[in-house]
């Protein structure tokens, strides 16, 4: 029975060990990432979106800041528009190991938005901004002891009036 809680024992542990050992923690990192934003109102088309990012990642937990470009077209009854979004952000992060070299993370925070609207027929102009929550999750794959590919979705609620959903892809490069 003591060789048996041995052998659990040291087997945990040695699971643990290759799990604490998945990514490097307590750098700081910065990158860029591009994707797709889409917007659930009828008639938007999806955008490019290009982000930046700069955070830290500790285990298990981090921070990062982050800053999001994307052009949103429509075309409508009224004419064609397009509505361009900036948003920073500032996001509290929680990793999960689950290889040696990915991690699951899941993020929490703040966003600052700002969006800008011209209708082209009539040359309307509309502005509106706000802070709010938002949220997001994915995939940190470590391709070398500094660079990191990383796949996410973030959910970006209430951006004047409607809710965009960016899927990314993009690197990382940590700095030790």
């Amino acid at each position: 029975m003591k060789k048996a809680l041995l052998y659990i024992t040291s087997l945990v542990l040695l699971m643990m060990s290759n799990l604490s050992y998945a990514q490097p923690y307590g750098s700081f990192y910065y990158g860029g990432a591009i994707g797709s934003g889409d917007v659930d109102v009828p008639g938007y088309d999806d955008a490019v979106v290009f982000r930046f990012q700069l955070g830290q990642k500790n285990a298990p937990t981090g921070w990062e800041f982050g800053v999001s470009f994307g052009s949103y077209d429509v075309t409508g009854s009224a004419g064609s528009a397009s509505t361009d979004v900036t948003e920073m952000d500032l996001s509290f992060m929680g990793y999960l190991p689950i290889a040696p070299t990915i991690d699951v993370f899941g993020r929490i925070g703040g966003m600052y938005w700002s969006a800008d609207a011209v209708l082209y027929d009539t040359y309307i102009v509309g502005s509106d901004d706000g802070l709010d929550l938002f949220y997001g999750a994915g995939f940190d794959f470590a391709m070398t002891d500094r660079l990191d590919l990383r796949i996410e979705i973030q959910a970006l609620p209430d951006v004047s009036g409607a809710d965009i959903t960016q899927t990314l892809v993009g690197l990382n490069y940590r700095l030790y």
